[in-house]
């Protein structure tokens, strides 16, 4: 099985340097550290998209992607891009 979301968002905040406190005080208590904690540990399955919004900002990931990650079939596709010059790919 491959990564949940929960395992995606903790990685990523981990990767950052923050702690749940601080994704609290990041986004002004809007995300509250024990609704994150338990997205994380997949407690809970289903965060409203105003809350993935200001999670993605805090952690500068593409909203797109992190509503794809959540299971939102008609979330925007992330373009392909070139490993090599950047460029997107048709």
């Amino acid at each position: 099985m491959g990564e949940t979301l929960g395992q995606w968002l903790k990685a990523r905040r981990e990767a950052l340097g923050l702690t749940l406190r601080d994704v609290e005080r990041i986004t002004d208590g809007k995300v509250s550290n024990s609704l994150l904690s338990m997205i994380e540990s997949g407690r809970t399955k289903a965060p409203s998209a105003i809350m993935l919004h200001r999670v993605a900002s805090a952690y500068a990931l593409d909203f797109g992607e992190t509503l794809q990650r959540a299971g939102d079939e008609n979330a925007p596709k992330a373009p392909d891009i070139c490993p090599t010059c950047g460029r997107i790919l048709p």
